[in-house]
């Protein structure tokens, strides 16, 4: 639905400018999405959020004027790279993303779309959480459909209000593919899956690491108790990885 141009300010500094497609949206829904990821993006300031500067308005070939989201170009590619590694190499940019979302929910927002590809790196392995196209206010009506279905729990997918369960699903999804290299219940996963999760699940092997000991449980615990999952939020997770990167 939407494509991201390098370019560069008048002054020569790289950016990244997000518009829709005008072949897959038209010009006026495009407009409202755009303007509607714009508004989330101007409310939040996080070293671990994507950095907005502005709109601007792109002049599309086959389709005229339309907004563009200019925001900081990231060029450290995605966590797709750190993929089944060591867990030495991905604690840090786990704990780091964990304290964005912490941010992110306190300020009454989800993400709805986390995953490996919407997570990229900055110089050092500084991750910086992009593509807020999907995100809601906690408790809306969220739009069906979007987002990728092999990191959505089973309520994301029946289209239940937005809650913090979205991203607190998303980021055990995507911190088992960080740990083993593969999705828990595959790339699209059908909703009895999802709802029957624990017949699915290849448990984390921690080889004896105590302090990935808690990680692991917490993983296995969000995707398969529909029960327990999200409550406290993001903050256990917080807590688990900070434990495991001193042990």
């Amino acid at each position: 639905m939407s494509q991201v141009l390098a370019a560069t300010t008048g002054g020569g500094t790289p950016v990244a400018v997000k518009v829709s497609n005008p072949a897959v949206v038209d010009p006026v829904a495009a407009r409202a999405l755009i303007q509607r990821e714009y508004a989330f993006l101007s409310a939040l300031s996080h070293r671990n959020i994507v950095s907005v500067l502005g709109l601007t308005e792109i002049d599309h070939a086959d389709a005229g004027k339309g907004p563009g989201i200019v925001m900081e170009y990231v060029s450290g590619g995605d966590l797709v790279s750190l993929a089944g590694s060591r867990p030495g190499h991905w604690l840090p940019v786990a704990v780091q993303l964990a304290d964005a979302l912490v941010y992110l929910h306190a300020a009454g927002f989800v993400h709805r779309d986390i995953k490996a590809r919407n997570v990229l790196l900055r110089s050092g392995d500084v991750p910086c959480l992009i593509d807020f196209s999907l995100a809601a206010s906690i408790g809306d009506r969220a739009p069906l459909g979007g987002g990728t279905a092999a990191y959505q729990s089973a309520s994301r997918r029946r289209g239940a209000p937005a809650d913090v369960d979205d991203d607190v699903h998303g980021f055990a999804v995507l911190v088992y593919e960080l740990w083993t290299g593969a999705l828990p219940f595959g790339r699209d996963p059908s909703l009895d899956v999802l709802e029957d999760a624990g017949a699915h699940l290849r448990m984390l092997e921690t080889g004896g690491a105590d302090g990935l000991r808690s990680l692991a449980g917490l993983v296995s615990t969000t995707l398969v108790n529909k029960k327990k999952r999200g409550r406290g939020g993001i903050e256990p997770f917080s807590d688990a990885l900070e434990l495991a990167l001193k042990r």
